[in-house]
């Protein structure tokens, strides 16, 4: 199990690094062609809409869950400066958000780290279906469509599923609370046995969740080199 942990820490590392240049990426191509940075960020908002809505909601029903209040809710960019009346405002984007009321430290980071576990588990069902080790993938009928659907979704989840900067300030709170408590239980000689065959569940699980992460490591990669081609293109061709 230790070994599937190690890897899923790994992949998800990969993963986020390979996110962030896709949407750089996209960004960059996507104004190329329109000459235009609003019209550029409006579309790249568009094409991951689906994320950002998984996203906050994900806080949203996480907030709900725990009872902590929530404000205005927004999935569309909202861009600051960059036109004749914004003086000398730098261009910036604030992108899809919901306003959290304070409260805990420890439910602010659940709140927080929500859009990251629904994504694992949108990953993981969505994996397994197109593996086929789902109990509704044999009733499915894998068209090509049917599989690009898939693999879009797997890719527009793992791109808009990492936490904000502003959804992790909490956990620098939440972690070193909780690595202490574990220092205390163990230096106190407590300890916590859990069955095998728990164990190989929880194993087995991993197995699956990161089968499933490579195939979307491979899917952002592949569109990653797709469009650094087509950025590297736009340059030659200037």
């Amino acid at each position: 199990m230790v070994i599937q942990l190690f890897l899923l820490i790994f992949l998800l590392t990969i993963i986020f690094l390979i996110s962030k240049q896709i949407v750089n990426h996209t960004f960059s191509v996507i104004q190329k062609l329109f000459k235009n940075k609003k019209t550029a960020v409006w579309i790249l908002a568009l094409l991951f809409l689906p994320g950002t809505v998984i996203h906050e909601l994900s806080h949203l029903v996480t907030a709900l869950i725990l009872r902590v209040n929530t404000g205005p809710i927004s999935i569309f960019p909202k861009i600051i400066g960059d036109s004749p009346h914004a003086g000398t405002v730098p261009f910036r984007v604030k992108v899809g958000h919901i306003m959290v009321a304070n409260t805990d430290s420890i439910r602010l980071t659940i709140i927080g780290v929500a859009p990251m576990v629904v994504g694992l588990v949108i990953i993981f069902i969505l994996g397994n279906t197109f593996f086929g080790d789902s109990p509704r993938s044999g009733t499915v009928p894998f068209t090509a469509a049917i599989r690009g659907v898939f693999i879009y979704f797997l890719f527009i989840t793992s791109t808009s599923m990492f936490a904000s900067r502003q959804d992790l300030k909490s956990l620098l709170i939440t972690l070193p609370v909780v690595i202490l408590i574990v220092a205390a239980l163990y230096l106190s000689g407590i300890k916590i046995t859990v069955e095998g065959n728990i164990l190989e569940k929880i194993d087995g699980i991993l197995s699956k969740l990161n089968r499933s992460l490579i195939l979307t490591a491979g899917v952002n990669y592949v569109v990653l080199i797709i469009l650094a081609s087509l950025s590297w293109l736009g340059r030659r061709l200037r």
